[in-house]
């Protein structure tokens, strides 16, 4: 599991240093990919049959469909496709890495049982809420409507983990809830993003102030 924890953390903090969207998507289906196969071990070691469903749910709509959107709207969209941030790359590395520090130690603070213990490799509920705060981070740091939904997905992976980590998994309706609505704002945000480049001849959500009254 460890190392699985490892690379789940080394992607999102990837997020924060790719130049190009294309990469970005890439690396958070490589994300729902590690998640499939976390949930797929819990699921082994508590012989929990819907976590084996969850696992597949994860492989089709986190690893396939979701990011095949985002890759599908970067191609209608004929327009420069690096990522633009608020700040320089070098303070946006910096400040990852200090809120990743922050997540490990609010969850050594928090004195919850997470299924393993800093003497045991890096703890499942400080990668849990490195996501919650890197995703957010992503939101405000990132011009580009589609980095932004990005950060919504960092987002929505650290809250699943931290339901795995700490509740062994929520149940298989609320799951395919949630999922639902994950791919329901993702297809949102790609009509948003295709909207905005039709209007500005760019993805940067700074132009929507021009929508001001």
């Amino acid at each position: 599991m460890e190392w699985i924890t490892f690379l789940l953390l080394a992607g999102a903090y990837a997020v924060l240093w790719v130049k190009r969207i294309r990469d970005a998507v890439l690396l958070i289906g490589f994300q729902a990919l590690l998640l499939a196969v976390l949930t797929w071990q819990y699921a082994w070691e508590h012989h929990s049959l819907h976590l084996y469903a969850v696992a597949v749910l994860i492989v089709i709509i986190k690893a396939v469909v979701i990011p095949w959107v985002l890759l599908y709207t970067l191609r209608k969209i004929d327009v420069k496709r690096e990522v633009e941030r608020f700040f320089s790359k070098s303070s946006t590395m910096l400040a990852g890495l200090l809120l990743i520090l922050l997540a490990h130690y609010l969850a050594s603070r928090l004195e919850i049982y997470s299924g393993s213990t800093a003497a045991q490799g890096i703890d499942p509920l400080a990668v849990a809420l490195s996501f919650l705060l890197l995703g957010v981070y992503i939101m405000i740091g990132q011009k580009k409507a589609i980095m932004q939904g990005i950060g919504l997905i960092v987002i929505e992976n650290g809250l699943y983990l931290t339901a795995l980590v700490l509740l062994g998994g929520l149940q298989l309706i609320v799951d395919l809830g949630v999922f639902f609505d994950i791919l329901v704002s993702v297809i949102v945000i790609g009509i948003l993003s295709y909207r905005i480049n039709s209007t500005f001849e760019s993805l940067n959500t700074e132009h929507l102030e021009k929508l001001k009254g």
